[in-house]
């Protein structure tokens, strides 16, 4: 493994919300006690309503603890002056506080930040770490390309690439990202805190619960099991879906199942800002699902899900499409299935667990025996030993 002990970091990201299992979150607590000095910078999405959009500089000591806290000046503008604002803060504020050895940059702009760093002397290494791909991630085919020369110069210039899956590989070459003239690349699977979470055993869960985590967005494909329902509960009326979390769709599922008749088999939590109250609700559940829409330019082809992982720590089998490359390892391993991307297949697998006592309690076991693999320890001492730092 690469001795990171005494050296400093600095570790930059976009973010929606604040929380203490994000990859980021979770490698600067991997690192607390162990690196010099460690400088994490969030920048808030423009969009972001969850938290205040002042960037937020956050320092730790060599011993792990919070040394100080800087709230940026609030900025209001366009979008695109937005992140240019974030390219121009964290360059100044990694300058401001001197020489660092490793700066990992999440997301292309970041990672870019870095590269100039490096240039300017201020940075001695630097990790483009890549956790959401897609080749159309704007629709304006200007802004689009600018995107995509972005990262094409990231992966030529970085000094090491932390991909999320394999097929993020894959799909650069597919818009002529070359990886030969990329640097070296390494998978780094999103985590789990599996050791933190106390999962309960089969007779304490409400088994014929099944849980949708995560934004109420189409792209995440919410609504299929609402209309897999009235299928589902005509075999099995013990079965109910309890969506943990909040977004756009909201008001539209609420009324279709009304309009199904199934609005008493759903249950809306809304959104969850604590992560101990997430794990004691999906540790509650029986079946949690990740049915995603394969259609359109979707992140999910290419990237790595991270409530799955939450999914399996919590002893949750899946439910899952065929969009995720995760997806192929879930059924191999007996912790999911993969269901295609229409209410009657849905409704067939569900069924199918539910009347199978002996099969779920099997693929109960094989979640919690999958998700030890990808504890954030497991994964972060990989990573590192992989790093010729």
């Amino acid at each position: 493994m690469s001795d990171i002990k005494g050296k400093s970091f600095v570790i930059v990201k976009h973010t929606y919300f604040e929380s203490l299992g994000t990859p980021e979150a979770e490698l600067v607590r991997f690192l607390g006690g162990q690196a010099s000095s460690i400088q994490y910078i969030r920048h808030p999405f423009p969009d972001a309503d969850k938290i205040p959009l002042n960037t937020t500089i956050v320092e730790y000591g060599s011993d792990g603890e919070l040394a100080r806290e800087i709230k940026a000046p609030l900025f209001r503008g366009h979008s695109v002056l937005f992140y240019i604002k974030d390219f121009i803060f964290s360059i100044y504020y990694v300058f401001k506080s001197g020489c660092k050895d490793i700066y990992i940059g999440a997301d292309n702009l970041n990672a870019l930040a870095g590269i100039a760093l490096r240039f300017l002397g201020r940075v001695r290494y630097v990790v483009f770490y890549v956790i959401d791909f897609t080749p159309a991630r704007f629709k304006n085919k200007l802004l689009n390309t600018i995107y995509q020369f972005i990262n094409k110069i990231c992966c030529y210039h970085a000094d090491m690439i932390w991909n999320v899956s394999d097929s993020m590989i894959e799909g650069r070459e597919s818009i002529g990202i070359s990886r030969d003239l990329s640097a070296p690349q390494v998978t780094v699977p999103l985590g789990c805190a599996f050791d933190e979470i106390l999962r309960k055993d089969i007779s304490d869960i409400n088994r014929y619960d099944i849980v949708y985590f995560g934004s109420l967005r189409k792209e995440h494909g919410p609504g299929l099991i609402i209309e897999a329902l009235p299928a589902i509960i005509e075999k099995e009326p013990r079965f109910r879906v309890v969506f943990a979390g909040d977004g756009e769709l909201r008001e539209k599922l609420v009324k279709r199942s009304e309009e199904l008749g199934v609005s008493s088999h759903v249950q809306f939590a809304g959104f969850i800002d604590s992560g101990e109250e997430v794990y004691k609700l999906l540790t509650s559940c029986g079946l949690a699902l990740a049915t995603y829409p394969s259609e359109g330019s979707t992140y999910k082809l290419y990237s790595d899900p991270g409530k799955v992982k939450i999914y399996l720590a919590c002893g949750l089998p899946i439910l899952i499409t065929d969009v995720p490359p995760i997806a192929k390892t879930l059924q191999e391993r007996g912790a999911g299935k993969i269901v295609e991307h229409n209410p009657m297949s849905l409704a067939r697998a569900v069924n199918a667990i539910g009347m199978d006592y002996n099969g779920y309690k099997l693929m109960r076991e094989q979640a919690i025996v999958l998700a030890a693999e990808f504890d954030w320890e497991v994964i972060w001492r990989r990573t590192f030993a992989s790093m010729d730092l």
